[in-house]
Formats: structure tokens, C-alpha cells, sequence
């Protein structure tokens, strides 16, 4: 048997899966030809056991082999869209909550600053140039948007899995990444310093104090926010899943369980960006659409909280208080 009948062997179920969950041919051609220029100068053996490696994550969205689908692909952007809410079984429960069910689910090494979340903001982009509110699909707009949260979660999970030691603080795992050595890492890239204003809602008839801090990704598409103690304001932290691994979305649930203490943490957690920088696109594709497409549990939280007016928001304090050295 020849060097290409073995890495084809090597390489047959992942092409199975591939074409099993819907990629047309140019995507699996597209993976094919790369994985054996890739592993061109390798020995055989070495060579078949990086394929193997390869075409196993074809399921795991984010890794390098969905990537390359993904890129490779002849489908249009709205259909690659389809594809991968379909491959991650996404579906709109009784509370309009997205639950992602599979088979499909995210790769555990797909870091915030990948080249993965720039190719899908992207695709997003070319496939709503009017926006999301403007989508004649209004189901499958509303699950593009709250898809964001997922990856919110990725984001999150990673720098905690990865990149957190005991004792840690999240902000000081979250510099521990910056300064890492790439692909894990940044490569000591800063993050981006933004105003936190929006992430800093508080409940009416409080007195209003700037606690959060806002630091996004380069490209503008992953956030994070963290509070004066250095932990991460996440909605990931108050979220509960049920015994069948689906996030329970029933308002009540958390009003009665958490004693309402969900409600910083739903409003003032992080959101993935689809948009490259604060613009117009940002408007269409990550600011109005929260007001339609949220999910019952955040709009039941929303409820008597308001966000710092522009005139009370203290810009100058936001500056001077929060310097850090892994940021810009």
C-alpha cells in the first residue's frame, strides 16, 4: 500500500463525518489536500497519526479541522449559518432560550483570540449586511444571536481551564493569557481597555458605583468583564443546566433559587461581538438586537435595573482606576 492509500485510510472516517453532517465537496476536498500538504515532509507514520489527529475534531467546532471546513466551503454564508446551528442541534425552547443539543459542540482549545470566531463574525457580516433585525428568517436570526453566549461560555471556560491556578484570580488568569506564548496565548498582544458603562446596570432606587471593567480581544469580537475583586461577571456563573445538560431558562427558577442575585450577573456579563469595532455593524449585529431576540430570563431580569446615564457615568474615574498591565 502506497504513501496515499494509507493516509486515506487514515483519513476515511473523518471524511465520512464530514460529509455525513452536510459539508459539501469543495469543503472536504478543501480539508483533504490540506492535511497532505501539511504532513508532506513528515515520515509515514508520523504523517498518518497527524491525519488521524486532524479528522477526529471534525465534530468540534472551532478546532482546525471545522475550521478549514468552514473556509473551504462553497456554501453561501447564510447556508454555512444553517450548517452549523443544524450541527450543534440548535433549537428555541418554551422560554426562547437556545439549547444547543448536538451532536456537534465546541472545541475546548478554541482560544478567544482565534482566527476561527474572525472567519464566523465574518460569514455573520456577509449573511446580515441589514442587520439581524432585519432578517426575513426572524427564528434564525434570534438563534444567531443568542448563539453569542455560547461562545461567551467557550471564551470564559478557557481562560479558567487553561490558564487558572489555584489561588488565582479570574483577571489574573486572564493576564496569564495575554502574555502566553501563541496559539494558547496572545503572545503578550494586550487586550483592548473599553467603557464598562453598559456592564455596570444596578437596580432602580440604588445608588449607582462604578464596580465593572470592560477588556476586549484585539479584533474586537471577545469580552470580558470583571469586577473589583478580579472575577469574571458572568452569566455562566448562575446558569444552571438540568439532568438532561440543557440550560433551565425558566424565569422563576432563578428568582426563587438565587434570590434574584442572577440579575448583575445576566445583565452585566460579557458579549461576543460579531462586528469588527464599535460602529454601525456593531449596532445591527450585537447592540439592537438584544431588545427582540433575548430570552424570557433576561428580560424578566431586566426589570427595574437601569444602566449609567451617559451624564453620571464617570468616564475620568473609569480611566484612572483601572490601569493594568495587560491591557491598552
Amino acid at each position: 500500500m502506497g504513501r496515499w492509500q494509507e493516509l486515506q485510510q487514515a483519513m476515511s472516517a473523518g471524511v465520512e463525518a464530514a460529509i455525513d453532517a452536510g459539508w459539501d465537496r469543495q469543503a472536504v476536498y478543501g480539508l483533504v489536500e490540506s492535511a497532505i500538504k501539511d504532513t508532506r515532509f513528515l515520515p509515514l507514520e508520523q504523517a498518518k497519526t497527524a491525519v488521524a489527529e486532524l479528522f477526529s475534531e471534525v465534530e468540534e467546532v472551532g478546532s482546525s479541522a471545522y475550521e478549514r471546513l468552514f473556509r473551504f466551503s462553497a456554501y453561501r454564508p447564510q447556508e454555512k449559518l444553517s450548517l452549523l446551528l443544524w450541527q450543534l442541534g440548535a433549537v428555541l425552547d418554551q422560554h426562547g432560550m437556545l439549547q444547543l443539543v448536538g451532536p456537534y459542540r465546541f472545541s475546548k482549545t478554541v482560544a478567544p483570540h482565534a482566527t476561527f470566531w474572525d472567519l464566523l463574525a465574518k460569514t455573520v457580516q456577509k449573511a446580515y449586511p441589514l442587520g439581524l433585525l432585519g432578517s426575513f428568517n426572524q427564528e434564525k436570526a434570534k438563534k444567531i444571536h443568542q448563539l453569542r453566549m455560547y461562545i461567551d461560555r467557550q471564551n470564559i471556560t478557557y481562560i479558567r481551564d487553561f490558564f487558572k491556578q489555584e489561588g488565582d484570580t479570574d483577571e489574573q488568569a486572564l493576564k496569564r493569557y495575554v502574555f502566553a506564548a501563541k496559539p494558547q496565548g496572545m503572545g503578550g498582544r494586550k487586550l483592548k481597555k473599553s467603557s464598562a458603562r453598559l456592564h455596570n446596570k444596578y437596580p432602580e432606587g440604588a445608588s449607582y458605583s462604578l464596580i465593572n471593567k470592560k477588556r476586549l480581544t484585539p479584533n474586537f469580537h471577545s469580552e470580558f468583564i470583571l469586577n473589583e475583586e478580579g472575577t469574571f461577571v458572568t452569566q455562566w456563573d448562575v446558569l444552571v443546566e438540568d439532568w438532561r445538560g440543557r440550560l433551565i431558562s425558566n424565569p422563576a427558577y432563578y428568582q426563587a433559587a438565587k434570590n434574584n442575585e442572577y440579575q448583575e450577573k445576566v445583565l452585566n456579563g460579557e458579549s461576543f461581538n460579531y462586528a469588527n469595532r464599535n460602529n454601525r455593524t456593531h449596532e445591527l449585529l450585537d447592540s439592537s438586537p438584544p431588545g427582540r431576540f433575548d430570552h424570557q430570563l433576561r428580560k424578566t431580569a431586566k426589570k427595574g435595573w437601569l444602566s449609567p446615564r451617559i451624564q453620571e457615568y464617570d468616564y475620568r474615574r473609569e480611566r484612572q482606576i483601572k490601569c493594568d498591565d495587560y491591557s491598552k
